[in-house]
């Protein structure tokens, strides 16, 4: 009779599905603190372990029962240069106590955080660091996780997302970045505004848009549906948005100015402005969050707000280390302020034709 049992996978399959040698399986899967492997070669391999469904046999790893010192972070999106900073920020402080990183690229899935929450219990980090891009839809498993002994920070774009699994929090400043940018184009004379709201997950950031209009409408400033363009997270999302928004809109009519939601997309923005010959800022002002590096060389040079992601990171990565040593503290909600970086693309309303 035909043996129907299907082949456990190995090593040497995970190996060869990534592309590395199995010593580079090994150390990454027991996040070992001196191997100098790159997150892109860490995630390969995470991600062959998921497609194979890899599971090491526990009772090896078990053997090795002291702390890995290795920190999980877990960001949505690698081509986003916000989130890299803040893993910027986290490597440097968790370098200077004696920790490594594990990063791993969650793509906006819930699953692929579950494959995080996985590898925590596996001991692969002694904790997570979660920039969650799925909102609250894990919130129910990050409570039980904590519940249970592990150690979780939330970072987080709003207070309420995952603070109420009474983990560790770091977010920005409620609602300072979204009154800055309104009140900067108020007093630039701007009464028509519109957005570039993209997104992966449209409930995310659903907050920054909402807080931007009850803040415009609380000036009295009118809210133009027609104005608002919801659309994708990539830069061709923002550039194909922008195009859209004004082959609808006669040029009479059109906004004065457009809020973009990060300054990745505020890229793909300026490119479809400069396409259709309309001068930024004299014809229309852009303006967008995070001070990513390479918003002070766009053209022109992007006004944003500066939520120094930098310190987020590393505010996140410092709470993760005192949490790992007073594991019976309150959480910790820590805000981190926003400051408006005032550049070229910003400049006062044109005057009605």
């Amino acid at each position: 009779m035909e043996n129907s049992q299907v082949k456990r996978p190995t090593i040497r399959d995970v190996a060869l599905l990534a592309g590395v040698s199995r010593t580079t399986v090994s150390l990454v899967l027991n996040n070992v603190a001196t191997a100098n492997i790159s997150p892109e070669t860490r995630s390969r391999v995470h991600n062959a372990v998921m497609q194979l469904n890899y599971h090491p046999l526990e009772a090896a790893r078990n053997l090795r029962t002291q702390a890995s010192q290795t920190l999980g972070v877990a960001i949505p999106d690698a081509n986003n240069p916000h989130y890299m900073q803040i893993v910027s920020g986290i490597n440097s402080y968790a370098q200077d106590h004696g920790y490594s990183t594990s990063i791993f690229i969650t793509d906006f899935s819930e699953d692929r955080e579950r494959q995080c929450f996985t590898w925590l219990q596996q001991k692969r980090s002694d904790a997570l660091i979660l920039l969650s891009g799925t909102g609250r839809a894990l919130l129910a498993e990050v409570r039980s996780l904590h519940e249970r002994g592990y150690a979780i920070t939330s970072l987080s774009f709003r207070r309420d997302t995952l603070f109420d699994a009474d983990i560790d929090s770091v977010v920005p400043q409620a609602t300072t970045g979204e009154q800055l940018v309104l009140q900067h184009l108020a007093s630039a004379g701007h009464r028509r505004i519109g957005y570039i709201y993209g997104v992966a997950n449209h409930q995310l950031l659903n907050d920054r848009l909402q807080t931007c209009l009850q803040i415009q409408q609380q000036m009295g400033i009118p809210v133009q549906e027609e104005w608002i363009s919801r659309c994708g997270p990539t830069i061709d999302d923002g550039y194909n948005a922008t195009s859209a928004l004004l082959a609808s809109q006669p040029v009479a009519t059109r906004p004065t100015a457009l809020i973009v939601v990060n300054d990745l997309l505020a890229i793909g923005v300026l490119a479809a402005l400069a396409e259709q010959k309309i001068q930024v800022p004299a014809q229309m002002s852009v303006i967008s969050f995070d001070n990513i590096p390479q918003a002070r060389y766009s053209v022109p040079p992007l006004t944003t707000i500066d939520y120094n992601a930098r310190l987020i990171g590393a505010k996140a990565a410092q709470l993760t280390l005192e949490r790992l040593s007073q594991r019976d503290r309150p959480p910790v909600l820590m805000e981190v302020p926003a400051q408006l970086i005032i550049r070229d693309s910003t400049g006062p309303a044109p005057e009605s034709t």
